[in-house]
């Protein structure tokens, strides 16, 4: 996660609340715990019980101390990340699909606004223990920002104890879809960073929309159910599936969000459309990207 120093603009609390944090003591309770994370809580606890003795010895070697109490960190970090892959694997199951309410005039095609998906993902999240923060961030040398964007950030916080980092870079939205200027440098951030987020959470929570989400008129395929339409290649679909196999990335929640994207029931890479794969493929690489950042 970035630090202060690496954030500009005004950091917004979506959710404004506290959440109870997990303990040894209460974790039992929490229908949502499994059985693995409630044994490494009570084994971290015992953990530290034994260096809190070692720790009443006067003749305690100092060094074994740090060393000791490094492990303990050590456990508490990958406590702290089974908490937050158990909690984020039940809301994304329980979240439900949004509505697209909101109309593109210039597209003429439909959206969900970022209200709605705040208010569909939020009491979910918030029932399991995360919170988001979202903030503008800030290019550095070894993760520029292109001349015209701007870089939408989230801080996705367990009450575990994990926080992981996301973001997504969106061209400032100047013009029209004629080219005209159509927006003052204020109003086209702001539309930027509300498209920014709205894409950031439907990535972190995989939230499916009934029907189009495509304000921009980029994504969807236009395919009617039961339409005939024709597929990528069966060398383009391996090229597909290698990259998220080699690259440890979940092939379902992929192909989810695909659905949602293009707006069609696709099972597999095999049913991406011939005109989307370009698009499919620089979704992979934006995918593959993010995890190599989320694994640093």
């Amino acid at each position: 996660m970035s630090n202060d120093n690496e954030k500009s603009g005004v950091i917004v609390d979506i959710d404004g609340k506290s959440i109870e944090r997990i303990t040894p003591g209460n974790i039992q309770q929490r229908p949502a715990a499994s059985n693995a994370i409630a044994a490494a809580a009570d084994k971290s606890a015992t953990f530290l019980s034994m260096i809190e003795r070692v720790a009443t010895n006067p003749d305690a070697d100092i060094s074994k101390m740090e060393r000791l109490y490094d492990m303990y960190k050590d456990m508490q970090a990958e406590q702290a990340k089974a908490e937050y892959n158990s909690a984020m694997a039940l809301v994304q199951a329980e979240i439900p699909a949004v509505k697209k309410k909101k109309k593109n005039e210039q597209t003429s095609s439909m959206y969900a606004e970022l209200e709605d998906i705040i208010n569909a993902a939020r009491p979910i999240y918030t029932q399991h223990g995360f919170s988001v923060s979202s903030y503008e961030g800030r290019a550095t040398e070894l993760n520029p920002i292109l001349d015209g964007e701007i870089r939408v950030c989230a801080d996705v916080s367990h009450n575990g104890g994990d926080t992981r980092h996301f973001e997504y870079d969106v061209p400032l939205d100047m013009t029209g879809i004629k080219g005209n200027v159509n927006k003052t440098k204020v109003h086209a951030k702001a539309s930027s960073v509300s498209y920014g987020l709205r894409y950031l959470l439907n990535l972190i929570f995989l939230i499916e929309f009934e029907g189009a989400d495509d304000d921009g008129n980029a994504a969807g395929a236009g395919i009617k159910p039961g339409q005939e339409y024709e597929r990528i290649t069966d060398e383009q679909a391996l090229q597909i599936e290698s990259k998220i196999t080699d690259n440890d990335l979940n092939m379902e929640k992929f192909i989810k969000f695909l659905r949602a994207r293009y707006q069609m029931g696709l099972k597999a890479p095999r049913d991406i459309p011939a005109s989307k794969f370009k698009d499919a493929l620089s979704q992979v690489e934006a995918a593959i990207e993010a995890h190599q950042k989320k694994g640093k």
